[in-house]
């Protein structure tokens, strides 16, 4: 990694119940003779600080990666963020969900380089070319924290309403040189079969 976005960490979020993919956790899918997880490990293998909210030990020894426990269990990927900026030593995270099967460096790079772009935000996310907004892949400041908190020990669990009170920045893919595609995820089993099938 560059290194002057050495000071910016990754963290890839891996906690949910996977029920619509049949209890199958997505981190886990096969990708190219890899898991996703994998997969992740290596588009994230150039930041100093590696971290994954997840309550399964294994998936953070398989990605070499250390595990973040939620600091309110139950709250899926918006725990996993509050805990994970609220422990580690990076200025801010590049977060992505742990099924993204299309990331890339280039990608994490430039996310982490939207620190110094925009210093003074406590959110950045994306904003893919049919208006879709996408709050769990971006780049969150550790100055974040205090308010991820205290609105979900107040029930706030809305992403977007926490993003907005952050007065978070977001960025439209279209002013970038990456495709929307970069951003896929993957929810059901349905979407790994197109994903894998697609023309099927």
């Amino acid at each position: 990694m560059k290194k002057e976005i050495s000071s910016i960490g990754a963290l890839i979020l891996a906690g949910g119940q996977n029920r619509r993919m049949n209890g199958y956790h997505k981190a886990l899918l096969p990708l190219n003779e890899r898991t996703l997880l994998e997969h992740l490990a290596v588009v994230f293998s150039g930041f100093d600080e590696k971290l994954i909210a997840t309550d399964m030990p294994e998936l953070a020894a398989m990605a070499d990666f250390i595990q973040i426990a939620d600091e309110i269990p139950g709250l899926g990927p918006l725990g996993g963020l509050s805990a994970a900026l609220t422990v580690c030593r990076s200025q801010a995270l590049v977060v992505c969900a742990c099924d993204m099967p299309l990331l890339t460096t280039a990608f994490a790079e430039y996310l982490a380089g939207l620190a110094f772009t925009y210093p003074d935000a406590r959110a950045i996310i994306l904003k893919d070319r049919s208006g879709r907004v996408h709050p769990l892949c971006g780049l969150y400041n550790k100055s974040a924290s205090s308010v991820l908190l205290t609105a979900l020990r107040q029930k706030e669990y809305r992403v977007m309403n926490l993003f907005k009170k952050l007065d978070g920045v977001i960025i439209p893919l279209e002013q970038t040189e990456f495709p929307d595609s970069i951003l896929t995820n993957i929810n059901t089993v349905r979407d790994w079969e197109q994903f894998i099938s697609p023309d099927k």
